[in-house]
């Protein structure tokens, strides 16, 4: 069982519908197989929440650590921002840091190019970070394979002579 915020206005998430006991509760979803609808409708229980509770809207980059490699807390941005239906305005931002007179100097271009990577595997629900590493793994092991002599990966039986003395 899954809850936000706790009795007596507790919501929780409930099979594949989002419930609400208590005060201002929502509505039922029109069809609770819509993975769309659920997500829309608890981005707006968690609005509401923090409207209640005064609190501020989260930053794109409000609690990821600086030590996160780059590939995941773009990841999390991307998430945070595409859930909050301000993708475009994230990109924007991007597009402008991208295009600073020192951009040159620390790979703008490339950082941009990198970023738009991240937004396709974010919107494919992949996590570029894992997705790098399992390349890299299968990369190295197909190279490892490459490189290895052939009379060691197969105990020097493919390539020997019966017939030969050395």
């Amino acid at each position: 069982m899954w809850t936000t915020s706790p009795a007596p206005s507790s919501r929780r998430w409930s099979g594949a519908t989002l419930t609400s006991s208590g005060p201002g509760g929502r509505a039922a979803l029109e069809d609770p197989e819509d993975v769309d609808q659920i997500i829309a409708q608890w981005h707006a229980v968690k609005s509401a929440e923090r409207a209640e509770q005064g609190g501020r809207r989260k930053g794109w980059f409000d609690g990821i650590p600086a030590e996160l490699p780059a590939l995941q807390s773009a990841a999390k941005v991307v998430h945070r921002a595409r859930s909050e239906g301000r993708l475009e305005e994230l990109l924007a931002a991007a597009d402008e840091a991208a295009e600073a007179q020192d951009a040159s100097q620390w790979g703008g271009d490339l950082a941009r190019a990198l970023l738009d990577l991240v937004v396709a595997a974010e919107s494919r629900d992949d996590d570029p970070e894992t997705a790098l590493r399992a390349l890299l793994a299968r990369t190295r092991t197909h190279v490892d394979a490459l490189e290895t002599p052939p009379d060691v990966a197969t105990g020097g039986a493919r390539d020997r002579d019966p017939g030969r003395t050395a």
